[in-house]
């Protein structure tokens, strides 16, 4: 995954969650991000889906926890391989 996914994962989750980019980690979760709730969970997943166009399939949904979650979804992966 590239770097620019990555950064394109941390501004679209800062932006969900109303923070600074440099608040959100790379390696940042819903285990380490507070903000990072069931609420705004489900704002990223469709903020995800009007960046893309396409919309996330169940187990997309069900799996994403981390900003390299975000960045593969982004990028149109099903996985880091």
């Amino acid at each position: 995954m590239s770097d620019t996914h990555l950064e394109a994962a941390r501004a679209l989750v800062a932006g969900v969650l109303e923070l600074p980019v440099e608040a959100i980690p790379l390696d940042g979760s819903v285990d380490t991000i507070p903000a990072w709730d069931s609420v705004t969970h489900v704002q990223i997943l469709l903020a995800i889906e009007a960046e893309t166009g396409r919309l996330l399939d169940s187990e997309r949904i069900a799996t994403m926890r981390s900003i390299s979650d975000v960045a593969l979804a982004l990028a149109g992966k099903t996985s880091a391989k």
